[in-house]
């Protein structure tokens, strides 16, 4: 018993109430705002696709998620490809970046 609770502990996501990466804040880093180019790993590196096929910068995308009233990151997800026919992909990397606690520079 002990060590299904421990796997359902570690498969959890590691996020706090305001969305921020629990990991970022106990490593004692400070995420900043970040500005193209982007990284070429991780989420971020589908950045410069999403901004060519849909015609939105990443800050402006953030403020949709921002705007979109929702909390929970498949939510969000969901709500992105309902609305604005995001790709799975391209919705999902959006979401992680930004409930990381990362801002794109307008």
């Amino acid at each position: 018993m002990r060590r299904d609770r421990r796997a359902r502990i570690d498969a959890a996501p590691l996020v706090d109430t305001a969305g921020h990466s629990v990991i970022e804040r106990r490593k004692g880093h400070r995420v900043t705002e970040q500005s193209p180019p982007w990284p070429k790993q991780g989420p971020a590196s589908y950045f410069p696709s999403i901004e060519k096929k849909y015609g939105r910068s990443i800050a402006e995308w953030q403020q949709v998620i921002a705007d979109c009233g929702l909390e929970k990151h498949m939510e969000i997800v969901g709500y992105l490809k309902a609305e604005y026919g995001l790709g799975h992909g391209h919705a999902n990397a959006l979401v992680a970046w930004t409930l990381a606690g990362n801002t794109a520079a307008p």
